[in-house]
């Protein structure tokens, strides 16, 4: 990841252990998170105010009602460019995600996180 520069994340996941997590991991590797938690997590607006400074959202899956498929869609409308990566908990009856960017298995792992930050910035390096 030296190549590229850092990212900018932003984690929206209601409990805030999620957010910890992924700064644990990326954080050391020179990328800044941010996160909304807890009620904040579901509110659109929130969310679309909080991605205008990020590069990739980390979207928990499990939000109630289905609604990190809406924040999802809202948030590729209002920022066509900003990468998408739904974590998706092991063992979920819920179907995975169609048309994000990337999928990730929560509870995260350190290596997982790495990869998926690299594979992401290799992808935005052969798109600019």
């Amino acid at each position: 990841m030296s190549r590229a520069r850092a990212a900018r994340l932003l984690v929206v996941a209601p409990d805030p252990r999620v957010r910890a997590a992924v700064a644990g991991f990326a954080e050391p590797a020179g990328h800044r998170v941010d996160g909304l938690d807890g009620d904040r997590a579901t509110d659109p607006a929130a969310a679309l105010a909080a991605a205008a400074n990020a590069d990739l959202a980390l979207v928990d899956w499990s939000l109630v009602d289905g609604a990190a498929g809406h924040l999802g869609v809202m948030l590729k409308r209002g920022r066509p460019d900003l990468g998408l990566v739904a974590l998706v908990p092991m063992g979920t009856d819920r179907p995975e995600p169609a048309g994000w960017d990337m999928v990730a298995p929560l509870p995260l792992a350190g290596d997982t996180m790495v990869r998926m930050l690299d594979r992401w910035q290799e992808d935005r390096h052969d798109r600019d």
